[in-house]
């Protein structure tokens, strides 16, 4: 039977490489696509904050987000 082709989307550190092997040689990796890892939290932290609360807002009604 063949190898189901599949395109890999993951980081670029090591953990990710040796993920990439694996999936290499239980599929047929058509496709690999790796980025550098970002601390979007910490880069973007204005757009970080309305990000929390929204997924809060979504996840936990009723609840009071106090700035730290």
């Amino acid at each position: 039977m063949d190898k189901l082709k599949v395109v890999v989307l993951t980081g670029n550190e090591n953990r990710h490489r040796y993920y990439a092997k694996v999936m290499c040689d239980s599929f047929d990796v058509v496709g690999l696509i790796t980025e550098p890892n970002d601390d979007y939290f910490v880069t973007q932290s204005s757009d970080s904050e309305l990000m929390i609360r929204n997924l809060l807002f979504h996840y936990v009604k009723n609840i009071r987000i106090m700035k730290v």
